[in-house]
């Protein structure tokens, strides 16, 4: 079996002689997992590309360039998971999946060894790891001055927005139910696992940012898996099951008995009241209203 490592490292030289053509691109750095020594690319990974041209929207709006690079077998457009830019997302033979954000090509006379908003913002993906793939005037090198990110005591909720969130939990545990019970599945389960489980993930998160003081949490659900307790992983991986009343009823079940568990202890940790009567009420107005049969 071919090594993921040397086709992407093909693709990546392929995008790199494509630059050298164009007199719009300026410069293509590859950042993530293929960039990165922690948590380094396996053979899922896919490839980050940031190019930097002078007409971002001309290759984020077109894909025809694309065919320049290699076979290519779809592509699409979606935001940037930082930064708030869009990216132009390709899979080339065979199945090598390849993002590319692309940036104003401006952006490569900044110094980015001093502060700004830009620098600010990237610095996360730079201290991760980056290689330059293309690199004409010598822009890109700036990037190794950067000094290292420093890291900032992190500074837990307050309590007006802890209790936001945990009675928003139960207001929606509540209303899922309610939903289920009409016999809308699909929207039930969307909330279920949508909305609440975002709420049970923060809870998890802080919980886990104040067992590991200085703990990197990534963003979403990135690593979540190996950045928590391996039994609050096996609890939140049994939530999730079919689009059927009973499932979902049974999901939601375990849902709150988890995320009660956990932000009652998060609420002692931080020395904030837990609010009680939210849960007590949701709970007994489910307890009743739920047919036994179910």
């Amino acid at each position: 079996m071919t090594d993921h490592r040397d086709v992407f490292e093909e693709v990546e030289q392929q995008v790199g002689a494509w630059a050298e053509t164009r007199s719009d691109v300026h410069g293509v750095l590859a950042v993530g997992s293929r960039a990165r020594a922690d948590r380094p690319a396996d053979a899922y990974s896919d490839l980050d590309l940031t190019l930097f041209a002078d007409e971002p929207d001309r290759l984020i709006d077109t894909d025809d360039w694309l065919h320049e690079i290699g076979p290519m077998v779809l592509s699409f457009v979606e935001q940037t998971a930082v930064g708030g830019w869009r990216e132009r997302r390709a899979v080339f033979e065979p199945m090598l999946d390849v993002d590319f954000s692309v940036v104003p090509s401006a952006l490569l006379d900044l110094d980015f060894a001093a502060p700004s908003p830009v620098t600010d913002m990237i610095r996360p993906v730079i201290d991760r790891g980056f290689r330059v793939v293309y690199d004409p005037r010598g822009k890109l090198q700036t990037l190794n001055d950067m000094p290292p990110r420093q890291f900032s005591e992190w500074t837990p909720p307050d309590e007006p927005a802890f209790t936001n969130l945990v009675v928003d939990f139960w207001y929606h545990a509540m209303w899922t139910t309610k939903k289920a019970l009409r016999g809308e599945i699909l929207v039930a389960r969307q909330c279920l696992d949508g909305s609440m489980k975002d709420k049970l993930r923060h809870v998890i998160e802080w919980r886990a940012r104040l067992d590991q003081p200085g703990l990197d949490p990534w963003h979403g659900y990135r690593f979540f898996e190996a950045r928590t307790d391996p039994d609050i992983v096996e609890k939140f991986h049994a939530t999730y099951g079919a689009a059927t009343r009973a499932q979902i009823l049974q999901d939601l079940a375990g849902t709150m008995d988890l995320f009660g568990d956990l932000a009652r202890t998060v609420a002692v940790r931080f020395g904030y009241p837990y609010p009680e009567r939210a849960e007590t009420h949701v709970r007994v107005w489910i307890r009743e209203t739920v047919p036994d049969t179910l």
